[in-house]
C-alpha cells in the first residue's frame, strides 16, 4: 500500500547549497547531499507554482504545457541569498522555486504505513479496536488510531457500537462517503436470497475479496452484525499480504503466474451481467502487492493455452491451501456492537455456515478516499 502526497512544507537539509546551469538542465546540490540533482529546463518551467501558471485557491496548472517550447532555455538561473530559492528569468516570465518544493521532489518522503504481516499466532497480540464512542463524537486520536490500524494491519475493530444502521453509517462516514453499488449504499442482508450471491445463505463462504466482478474493487468493507441467534457463522480474516509473502518465497514460479494471469470475476442477476479481469496478485509500481482480488465462487469461466492452465491451476491450488491454513487465519464471532472494518485490496474474509438468525449490515468505502483521509489525519496531522 502506498500513499503518495503533495510535497510537505517541510523537508530537511533542503537549503540549496550551490547550482550547476547546463544547456538542458539545472544541476542543484543541496545541503547535506553528496551528489547533485538534475531538473530539466522543461520540466522547470511545467513546474512553476506562481499565479500565473497554478491557480492560488484550487492549486490546479494554469499552465498550458503544449504550449512550452521543447527546447526552451532561461536567460539566466540565480539562488538567493539564502539558499532558499532558485530564481529562473524566462525572458518573458520569471519562475521562483523555493528549496523545500524541489528537495521534497527529488527527496520524497517515505509516507506510505510499514505494513505489519500477521498470522493467527501474531493476531493474538494485536487486535486492534477503537471504541464507537470517540470514534464518532469527534476524538481524533481514535480516529488517527484507526487509520493507523487498518493501515497497518488491514482491519480494525470499532467496538460498542448499536446494532443499528445509523451507526454503521456514522463509521463509514468517518472516512469518507458511502460508495453505492448494484447492493444500494448501506445494505443489509441475511440468508434470504434477496440478492444472487452467497452472502445471502447460510452457506459456508471461503476467504474471498469483494468486487472481483468490479473494474473498481470496493476498497474497504465496513461489516456490523445486528442480531445472531444460533450457531456457527465463525468470521474468518486472512492477511493476503502475507500469504502472497510467503508464496513468494516458497514457490516464486507460483507466485508470479498470479501476478500474471487476468483472471475474470462475473456477478449475474436479473438484468445484471458484471464482469471485470485481474491477476490475484495486482503488483503496484514500487513491486509491492497492490491488491488481492480472489473469489473463487465469483470466478468466471476462462480458457488458456496448455500448458498455462496447468500452471496458473496449479498456482491457484497452492494459495488456496495458503488462505485456508488454520495458522494464517484470524477467527472469530462478529456479535452485534462489534463492527469491523477491513481493506478488501488486501484482507480476505469468510465465515462458516450457520444454523440460526443472522442479520447483518454493512457497506463499502472507496480505497482512494480511505488514503486521502490517513493522508490529511495521519501524514500531516
Amino acid at each position: 500500500m502506498e500513499f503518495l502526497q503533495a510535497p510537505s512544507p517541510e523537508c530537511a537539509d533542503s537549503m540549496i547549497n550551490s547550482i550547476s546551469v547546463c544547456s538542458d538542465r539545472l544541476e542543484i546540490l543541496f545541503h547535506g547531499r553528496g551528489e547533485p540533482v538534475s531538473f530539466s529546463w522543461f520540466w522547470l518551467r511545467d513546474h512553476c507554482r506562481d499565479e500565473v501558471c497554478t491557480h492560488p485557491h484550487t492549486g490546479q496548472r494554469q499552465l498550458d504545457t503544449a504550449a512550452i517550447p521543447p527546447d526552451i532555455q532561461p536567460k539566466s538561473a540565480r539562488i538567493d541569498e539564502d539558499g532558499n530559492s532558485v530564481e529562473v528569468d524566462w525572458g518573458d516570465h520569471r519562475s521562483r522555486y523555493t528549496a523545500t518544493f524541489l528537495a521534497s521532489l527529488a527527496y520524497p518522503a517515505d509516507t506510505k504505513p510499514v505494513p505489519v504481516l500477521w498470522d493467527a499466532r501474531q493476531w493474538e497480540k494485536t487486535r486492534p479496536a477503537v471504541p464507537f464512542a470517540g470514534l464518532t463524537e469527534g476524538d481524533i486520536g481514535e480516529l488517527r488510531r484507526l487509520l493507523e490500524m487498518v493501515a497497518e494491519y488491514g482491519v480494525c475493530f470499532v467496538t460498542g457500537t448499536p446494532p443499528d444502521l445509523p451507526a454503521a453509517r456514522r463509521v463509514a462516514e468517518t472516512i469518507g462517503y458511502v460508495r453505492t453499488t448494484l447492493f444500494g449504499d448501506m445494505w443489509t442482508f441475511q440468508a434470504d436470497m434477496a440478492h444472487a450471491d452467497t452472502a445471502y445463505t447460510n452457506l459456508e463462504i471461503k476467504p474471498h475479496t469483494d468486487g472481483t466482478y468490479m473494474h473498481d474493487a470496493p476498497g474497504l468493507i465496513c461489516l456490523h452484525c445486528t442480531q445472531f441467534k444460533g450457531s456457527g457463522g465463525i468470521s474468518i480474516l486472512v492477511d493476503g499480504r502475507r500469504v502472497s509473502e510467503e508464496l513468494r518465497q516458497t514457490d516464486p514460479k507460483a507466485h508470479a503466474v498470479l501476478t500474471r494471469v487476468q483472471v475474470p470475476g462475473q456477478y449475474i442477476e436479473k438484468d445484471v451481467h458484471l464482469i471485470a479481469r485481474r491477476p490475484v496478485l495486482r503488483i503496484d509500481e514500487f513491486g509491492a502487492l497492490g491488491q488481492i482480488s480472489y473469489n473463487n465462487h465469483d470466478r468466471a469461466p476462462f480458457h488458456l493455452p496448455e500448458p498455462e492452465m496447468t500452471e496458473f491451476y496449479r498456482a491457484l491450488s497452492i494459495f488456496e491451501r495458503l488462505i485456508r491454513d488454520p495458522q494464517l487465519q484470524f477467527r472469530f464471532q462478529l456479535t452485534p456492537g462489534n463492527l469491523v472494518l477491513f481493506d478488501n485490496w488486501r484482507l480476505l474474509h469468510g465465515r462458516e455456515a450457520y444454523q440460526g438468525t443472522r442479520k447483518m449490515l454493512g457497506c463499502y468505502l472507496n480505497h482512494e478516499d480511505f488514503e486521502s483521509r490517513f493522508r490529511t489525519v495521519v501524514s500531516r496531522p
